[in-house]
């Protein structure tokens, strides 16, 4: 039996916000960590930067592949395994003492991040009636500016108390309760078909 369970208004509105928190804060707190990283492990700016740039490169791909993709599956089981990726992600470079290392698995953290998007736009428009859907997109890209600002107060914080593979850790740790969050606030709810009218960012 198909479930038909739609979250509130209220609630889709925090979920989705929380999610793209969720993907800009642990996008960015390796560009915030940068002149700690490259200072620690003695490289350049033009070696650690490569790390920026693959992962632009691989999120760019996944965009498009994710795009197709998120018409077929559940968006609560990929957000949620996308999630998972990047939190893992961020727990290995914190253990990484290898810049080719580094760069390798945040170019597979740009991919999980391209993951987030097409099927959270996915998901609101399946839970949000047609005339509220505006408003509920416009909170959660609101997150965007919010996790920037984040990032960029909570990075330079830990920095000042802490080395920078900590970061990486506390954020991790804080992508596990969002991702909890998500689980639990999605796992019953399934979806139908997405609306071809919704376009992706």
């Amino acid at each position: 039996m198909v479930n038909t369970k739609k979250l509130s208004y209220g609630s889709v509105a925090a979920l989705g916000f929380l999610v793209y928190f969720f993907s800009y804060t642990m996008r960015l707190d390796y560009s915030a960590s940068l002149v700690a990283i490259i200072s620690d492990l003695g490289i350049t700016n033009t070696v650690a930067s490569a790390a920026v740039t693959g992962s632009f490169i691989t999120y760019g791909i996944g965009q498009i592949i994710f795009g197709f993709v998120g018409d077929k599956v559940s968006p609560s089981k990929m957000i949620a395994i996308a999630m998972l990726g990047t939190v893992t992600v961020n727990v290995l470079v914190s253990f990484c003492t290898s810049i080719a290392l580094i760069t390798a698995l945040w170019c597979v953290n740009g991919f999980c991040q391209a993951m987030i998007w097409p099927p959270l736009i996915r998901f609101v428009s399946e839970q949000i009636e047609p005339k509220k859907y505006s408003d509920v997109i416009t909170i959660v890209g609101m997150s965007a500016s919010v996790g920037t600002i984040f990032v960029y107060l909570f990075v330079p914080l830990v920095l000042k108390f802490t080395v920078w593979r900590n970061v990486f850790r506390f954020m991790a740790a804080f992508g596990v309760v969002i991702m909890l969050i998500w689980y639990f606030s999605t796992k019953d709810i399934s979806m139908g078909n997405a609306k071809s009218e919704i376009k992706k960012n």
